[in-house]
């Protein structure tokens, strides 16, 4: 007996929820219920303000695409060539404006006999600095027919200069 009810209301419980699930369909496919509300107020045109035609607005709608099938969207299949470089002038430092009128050699490296652009002689040991043409001139070797010297920071070498008048 208690079987027979079990049977009958699980029997009963299934058809509810066919029922349940029937109404639910359809009161998913019904119309919408429209609940009225409160119209808001809109302000009116006024008459000089003209609505845009349709043929103004096909016009202005086949001007945007117009420049939109314009576009190239495509980049072109390879890159440009690359700018060369600027073309750079090594300006070269002209010799230092001095001349060796001799040179003596000696053990602690020798002395050179140099004249400057204004005439000037002077006996500068090797090792030792002076100043020629607004740079510093450090001489670094003495030979015996010849100089070296270290000039804007190039090693740069004189020989000696016999004086011709």
């Amino acid at each position: 007996m208690k079987f027979v009810r079990q049977k009958l209301l699980t029997q009963l419980a299934a058809v509810c929820l066919l029922l349940i699930a029937a109404g639910s369909l359809l009161w998913a496919f019904a119309a919408p219920v429209e609940v009225p509300t409160a119209r808001l107020a809109v302000p009116r045109r006024q008459p000089q303000q003209q609505r845009p035609t349709d043929m103004q607005h096909k016009s202005d709608e086949s001007s945007r695409w117009q420049t939109l099938f314009a576009r190239r969207f495509q980049r072109p299949l390879y890159d440009p060539a690359p700018k060369p470089p600027p073309v750079v002038v090594k300006k070269e430092l002209p010799p230092p404006p001095i001349h060796v009128r001799g040179t003596m050699s000696g053990s602690g490296g020798g002395h050179a006999m140099i004249e400057d652009a204004k005439g000037k002689l002077s006996v500068v040991p090797a090792g030792g600095t002076l100043e020629a043409g607004g740079r510093t001139v450090k001489i670094l070797t003495v030979r015996r027919n010849s100089i070296d010297l270290e000039y804007d920071g190039k090693v740069v070498t004189l020989d000696v200069q016999s004086k011709s008048k």
